[in-house]
């Protein structure tokens, strides 16, 4: 993983290379950070084919949270619902949730001898910024 050249004006789908990164594409942020449109920013990419639901569940892994953790203010979760997967294409943009906005919802843990792998989240959409790509 760390063989991969990262270019500072590219969007790079990370994940085709490995799971280990903990996020699926590597990009600069453009719109996303309005006062640092070249800052480096990092996605994961979470999809539902559920049509009609303000309710979006998905799973975040350790890795991914823990990458998250490192990168609060970069780190991006694009929530895509009402998939078609014969068609391969969402009806809209995606929802976009900054990491700091999971932070109250993520379990602490009281000991290093039990930690979570993996954990279900479901969000309302009706609190997430809807962010239309052009």
């Amino acid at each position: 993983a760390e063989n991969v050249n990262i270019s500072s004006s590219s969007v790079i789908w990370v994940s085709k290379f490995s799971d280990n990164f903990g996020y699926d594409i590597s990009s600069t942020a453009g719109k996303l950070i309005t006062d640092k449109p070249n800052q480096r920013i990092f996605i994961e990419v979470k999809a539902s084919q559920l049509r009609y639901s303000s309710m979006f569940r998905f799973f975040l892994s350790r890795n991914e949270w823990e990458t998250a953790l490192k990168n609060p203010d970069t780190y991006f979760l694009y929530l895509w619902n009402d998939i078609d997967l014969e068609n391969q294409k969402p009806p809209s943009g995606p929802w976009v949730l900054l990491a700091r906005q999971l932070f109250d919802m993520i379990p602490s843990e009281k000991s290093d001898s039990c930690k979570w792998m993996e954990l279900q989240i479901v969000l309302d959409l009706a609190n997430v910024q809807h962010q239309l790509l052009v």
